[in-house]
C-alpha cells in the first residue's frame, strides 16, 4: 500500500512539475513578446521622427547615426529595424529609400563589426543589405570591397545574400566582377539558384546579358548553364549568338542542351538544320541530345520535322519517344498522317502511337458524341 502511495505522489509531483514548467515558459514568452513589441514601437517612433524631419524640415540628426551604430550591432535589434523599414516602405517607398541613403554611414561602420561575427549573423546582415541596397550608398568602393568578403564566406547563405545585394543594386559590371571572382575560387553555386538570382537583377537586363555572353568562355560549366537559363527565362533575344555557340561544338554537353532548350522556346529557323542533325546522327551524340531536341522540335512545324518525329516514335529510348509524341500532339498531327507514315511493326512505336491517340482523346471537347470520338479509336496488337 505504501508503495502505491509513493508511486502516486511521484506521479503527481511530475505532473505538477511539467505544468509549472510550461506555465513559466508561457509567461516568459508573453513577457518577451511584450518587450519585443514595446521596443519595436519605440524604434519605429524614432525612425519615423527622423524621416519626417528629413522630409519636412530638411534636417537630419547626427545623433541618429550614433544611435543606429550602437543599437544595430545586436542582431535582434537589426531584425526589428528591418521589420520597421518593410512596414514604412509600404506607405512611402521613396521616403524610406532617402532615409536609407542618409544612414548609410552607420552601415559602413556596422559592416566592419558584422564581418567578425558568426556565419548566421553575417548571413542575416547581408540579407538586410540585399533588401535595402541603399543602406550601402555611402562610399561605394569601400562597400563593394567589404561585401566581396561576404561573397567569399564559407556559408552558402551569406554568399547568396551578399550576391543578392549586388543584383538588387543593379550594376551589371559589378555583378560580372563578383561572379568571376566566385567562379575563379570554385565556390559552389547552384545553376538554378544563380539563374533565379540573375532574374532579380534590378538594372538593365540587356546589358547584363551582353556582358555575360562576352565573358561566357571564362566561366565554368555550372555558371554557363545558369547564364543560359537566365537568358531563356528572361526572354532576351540572343539567338544568333547562341546559334554560333551551338555550331562551334566546343562546349560541354550540358551547355549545348541548355542552348537547345533556349531554341525550344524561341524559334530560330537557322538552327533547325542543326537540330535535325542531332536527331539523325544517333551514334555521334548521346541519347540526351535526342531527348531535348525531340521536345524542342515542337516549335518547328515542317513536313521534314514531322517525318523525323514520327520516325522517333520507334527510338530505343523511352524519353525520346515520349517527347516526340508530345511534340506531334502540339503540332496537331492528324491520325491519318500518322497511320500513313508509321508503317513499322515496332512495339515501341505502336505504344507511343497509342499514347498520341489517347492524348488527343483527352483533349477533345467532352460535348463530342461517342460516334465522333470513335473515329480516333485504334486497336494496338501485341
Amino acid at each position: 500500500m505504501e508503495y502505491i502511495q509513493f508511486v502516486i505522489y511521484v506521479y503527481l509531483f511530475i505532473i505538477i512539475f511539467f505544468i509549472s514548467f510550461y506555465v513559466s515558459i508561457f509567461i516568459k514568452e508573453k513577457i518577451m513578446y511584450q518587450k519585443y513589441h514595446q521596443k519595436k514601437r519605440v524604434y519605429k517612433e524614432i525612425i519615423t521622427k527622423e524621416i519626417n524631419n528629413m522630409t519636412k524640415k530638411q534636417i537630419f540628426s547626427d545623433n541618429h547615426i550614433c544611435f543606429l551604430q550602437k543599437e544595430l550591432i545586436n542582431i535582434n535589434h537589426l531584425l526589428l529595424f528591418e521589420e520597421i523599414l518593410i512596414d514604412l516602405e509600404k506607405k512611402n517607398k521613396k521616403e524610406v529609400m532617402n532615409y536609407c541613403m542618409k544612414i548609410s554611414s552607420a552601415f559602413s561602420f556596422l559592416i566592419r563589426n558584422y564581418r567578425r561575427k558568426s556565419s548566421m549573423e553575417k548571413a542575416y546582415f547581408t540579407y538586410v543589405l540585399s533588401m535595402f541596397p541603399m543602406l550601402m550608398h555611402h562610399n561605394d568602393n569601400l562597400v563593394d570591397y567589404a561585401m566581396m568578403s561576404f561573397v567569399f564566406d564559407p556559408s552558402i547563405y551569406c554568399r547568396e545574400n551578399a550576391m543578392l545585394f549586388f543584383f538588387h543594386k543593379g550594376s551589371s559590371r559589378q555583378v560580372i566582377y563578383s561572379l568571376k571572382k566566385i567562379n575563379k575560387r570554385n565556390l559552389y553555386y547552384s545553376p538554378k539558384l544563380l539563374a533565379d538570382d540573375l532574374l532579380q537583377f534590378s538594372g538593365n537586363h540587356e546589358e547584363l546579358a551582353s556582358l555575360l555572353l562576352e565573358e561566357f568562355n571564362d566561366f565554368s560549366i555550372r555558371f554557363q548553364i545558369a547564364i543560359l537559363h537566365y537568358i531563356r527565362l528572361k526572354g532576351i533575344d540572343r539567338k544568333e549568338d547562341l546559334y554560333q555557340k551551338l555550331l562551334s561544338k566546343k562546349y560541354d554537353k550540358e551547355v549545348e542542351l541548355a542552348i537547345i532548350r533556349y531554341f525550344a522556346r524561341y524559334k530560330y529557323d537557322k538552327v533547325l538544320k542543326e537540330l535535325l542533325h542531332f536527331m539523325h546522327n544517333k551514334n555521334a551524340y548521346d541519347f540526351e541530345y535526342r531527348i531535348v531536341t525531340a521536345f524542342a522540335l515542337a516549335t518547328y512545324d515542317t513536313k521534314e520535322v514531322r517525318k523525323v518525329l514520327i520516325h522517333s516514335l520507334a527510338d530505343c529510348n523511352w524519353y525520346v519517344r515520349k517527347n516526340a509524341a508530345n511534340s506531334l500532339v502540339k503540332m496537331n498531327v492528324s491520325i491519318e498522317e500518322l497511320k500513313q507514315s508509321l508503317t513499322t511493326e515496332d512495339t515501341y512505336a505502336r505504344e507511343m502511337l497509342q499514347s498520341i491517340w489517347e492524348e488527343k482523346l483527352f483533349s477533345e471537347d467532352t460535348s463530342k458524341t461517342k460516334k465522333g470520338t470513335d473515329l480516333y479509336a485504334v486497336h494496338v496488337s501485341v
